[in-house]
């Protein structure tokens, strides 16, 4: 793995950069077999397991197998090596959460506890069994409206992984090889104490057939296609309770909840959200996320070596193509537990799925198809200028074509406007201008010569280079994705059961007031993101045969990707009384009054909504919108010592003094609860240590490999041939 000043072949990608070498079968067959496991019977129980005599040890079982096996096809010409893992693990998983108590306890009579005469709701005190799962274990009971409980639930895991490789020796100037890789797996992972699971089956699998050609003894040339995929399903599953289908909505209560607070923690353990709606990106959920993603890459590659250089020159052209579906479903939002007792809910939010009759495309269905492109070249050049001194330096070009939808399917809400653009227009801009220069030094001084720093004892590399990389997908997949109805409705009364077909009919019918929820981007939302790095480092080899390594480790993003809202909430507040027309200008929040003087209505405006006399439409909800410029740094100081003993035992201490500043961090660190940034120096409030700014990291490792095999003390027969 290389982590900075990687040479110009590699990129796509402002992070580290994994290499991979796939075995070959030779002229012998050979194979190995193995396995691993681990078993809760050596395992000891965890402070969870203890929590109530009911609660048992959660039971463990791993295994981890599998095998190799190559040899030739055909002697001196072909050759193949197969190879084959499985995974297979039964996992218990404790959760503890707080849960509504049970009806009786508290709606004795039909009244909420605490209270003379708030009345129950039946259609919500018959969701409260839906809050506990079969096997449930009661922590705590009252005095208030919840209960604490404990689920020990099977987390499930299988998987099956397969290699192949084919080596194919054409002649002695030109070789070709097949290789084929396929990993299958599932995951049922339990998700709190209400019985929701969260299903998971990932298929990814990768293919390329490349031919190597000596072109002349000094030149080398490689062509390869490459194919990979990643089909991935990922569902919510809940049970039925009392007749109700949980697995099309989520029942969310927030406020201030007083309860169980876990050992050395400083919350109080959350409260559960039953239902099958699982987390679909930051702002909303569905009932399922599956992803059919693919790409097909033609590389070419040729190696030069003239004197003192090797040069590398390359280009690859990439197509990405990824189908979707968005599987929605309904979020009932409750503001206190009181509320849900009297099925009050502060808002109810609404997604269809994607692949539903659209609304904006004339009833279209189906899938959507997302399309992207990578143009990519580079020249790199490995110049021995002296038997202790190599330079490498290089120039990459990337260019990423932006990601749309195949039939013009894509929501591109203008976050100036408020208004829909044209979907046929890109839904961002792509610079072509990504050149990334490379240079990295080595220098072992007095190689030839003896002492402490002589005889190749001591290495100094340094190293500079600009990196690019397009952003995540799913940040760019959501003009796409908010094609289908998007609503939320606030503060309902009777809000459970609410009917998909008549908020569906309602959005449709109701364009200027439906509080339709696109993701947006700002029209200077760019890519790509561009990191520059450098580097300086010391390898120094001590007495002992202990090896000392000193190393300077810096970064610099630029353009990074950042996030807020946009249809916000007009500035300022107003009253008036029962007599007026029309409402003030300008002001988001105007409060009407009777006669008396007490408030009988309230009117909220925002950027894009439709005012006539004191009546408001929203045509937009708020949205949350993407844009680029963010900037973060990262600095460190990495210093590791290390010894490898004659008896198999390598041992190591590593520690790193670092720090992580900026406005962003990237896609995942990007904030945009009460974030109201507009203009890209507003951005600059959130100057700070970024999230996973760790100052101070050490650790020690030992690694001893058993005297036990070929080559070694002990052979044993039957662990490889």
């Amino acid at each position: 793995m290389d982590s900075n000043s990687y040479p110009a072949e590699q990129g796509t990608g402002t992070g580290g950069q994994i290499n991979v070498v796939t075995k070959s079968g030779g002229k012998d067959f050979h194979g190995s077999l193995f396995e691993f496991l681990r078993n809760d019977a050596l395992d000891a129980a965890n402070f969870f397991d203890n929590s109530s005599p009911l609660v048992h040890k959660s039971p463990l079982r791993l295994n981890q197998f599998g095998g190799s096996i190559g040899g030739p096809i055909i002697k001196e010409k072909a050759f193949f090596f197969f190879s084959y893992e499985g995974y297979r693990l039964r996992g218990g998983i404790n959760t503890i959460e707080t849960v509504p108590g049970f009806a009786p306890r508290i709606c004795p009579a039909g009244i909420v506890l605490g209270t003379t005469n708030t009345a129950c709701n039946g259609a919500t005190t018959a969701l409260i069994p839906g809050f506990r799962a079969p096997g449930v274990v009661a922590l705590r009971v009252g005095p208030d409206l919840f209960d604490t409980v404990q689920l020990q639930a099977s987390n499930v895991v299988n998987e099956n992984s397969a290699a192949l490789r084919i080596d194919y020796r054409l002649n002695q100037k030109h070789s070709m090889y097949f290789r084929f890789f396929r990993d299958q797996g599932t995951n049922l992972q339990p998700d709190g104490v209400t019985g929701r699971t969260i299903a998971i089956r990932d298929v990814p699998q990768n293919g390329v057939i490349a031919l190597q050609s000596l072109l002349s003894p000094t030149m080398l040339n490689e062509f390869k296609v490459g194919y990979n995929s990643a089909l991935t399903r990922i569902n919510g599953l809940a049970p039925t309770v009392n007749g109700i289908d949980f697995s099309n909505l989520a029942l969310n209560i927030s406020g201030s909840v007083a309860g169980f607070a876990l050992p050395g923690q400083g919350a109080n353990a959350g409260v559960a959200s039953p239902g099958g709606l699982i987390r679909a990106n930051s702002a909303q959920n569905g009932r399922g996320q599956p992803y059919t993603p693919y790409s097909v890459s033609f590389v070419d590659s040729l190696s030069w070596t003239r004197g003192n250089h090797s040069i590398k020159f390359g280009g690859e052209f990439r197509a990405i193509r990824l189908y979707t579906d968005r599987q929605g479903g309904i979020t009932y939002t409750y503001a206190n537990i009181t509320n849900f007792l009297t099925n009050t809910a502060s808002s109810v939010q609404f997604l269809s799925d994607l692949s539903s009759p659209s609304p904006f495309f004339n009833g279209s269905t189906g899938q959507a198809l997302a399309k992207q492109e990578y143009y990519i070249a580079y020249a790199q050049d490995e110049w021995k200028l002296r038997p202790n001194l190599t330079l490498n330096y290089g120039l990459r070009y990337e260019y990423y074509t932006p990601l749309r939808e195949a039939n013009n399917r894509q929501i591109l809400f203008d976050i100036n406007t408020g208004q829909l653009r044209d979907p046929s227009q890109d839904p961002l801009r792509t610079s072509k201008t990504n050149f990334g220069p490379r240079v990295a030094l080595t220098w072992s001084p007095n190689s030839s010569g003896s002492g402490f720093f002589g005889g190749g004892k001591t290495v100094l590399r340094a190293g500079f280079g600009i990196y690019y990389g397009p952003g995540q997908t799913e940040d760019q997949i959501q003009p796409i994705e908010s094609n289908r109805i998007s609503s939320t409705v606030s503060n309902v009364n009777n809000a459970f059961p609410q009917n998909p077909d008549v908020i569906a009919a309602a959005f449709i019918n109701n364009p200027s007031n439906r509080a339709y929820q696109p993701r947006a981007y700002a029209s200077e939302y760019k890519i790509p993101e561009r990191v520059y790095t450098y580097s300086f480092s010391w390898q120094q080899e001590l007495p002992g045969k202990l090896t000392l390594s000193t190393a300077f480790v810096g970064s610099q993003g630029r353009n990074l990707f950042l996030r807020s809202v946009a249809n916000r909430i007009l500035p300022g507040q107003a009253i008036i009384g029962p007599t007026a027309t029309t409402l003030p200008a300008g002001v988001g929040v105007v409060n009407i009054t009777n006669a008396a003087g007490d408030v009988t209505a309230v009117r909220t405006v925002r950027e894009f909504s439709i005012v006539s006399g004191t009546t408001v439409l929203n045509p937009f909800a708020e949205v949350d919108y993407k844009t680029s410029g963010g900037r973060d740094s990262y600095r460190a100081l990495q210093m590791s010592l290390g010894r490898r003993f004659n008896t198999g035992l390598v041992m190591n201490a590593q520690y790193t003094f670092a720090r992580s500043f900026g406005n962003t961090a990237g896609s995942n660190e990007a904030r945009t609860a009460a974030n109201n940034a507009r203009a890209l120096s507003e951005y600059d409030y959130d100057n700070g240590y970024n999230n996973f700014d760790v100052r101070h990291s050490f650790n020690v490792s030992a690694l001893y490999g058993l005297p036990y095999g070929k080559g070694k003390r002990y052979v044993m027969r039957l662990v490889a041939w």
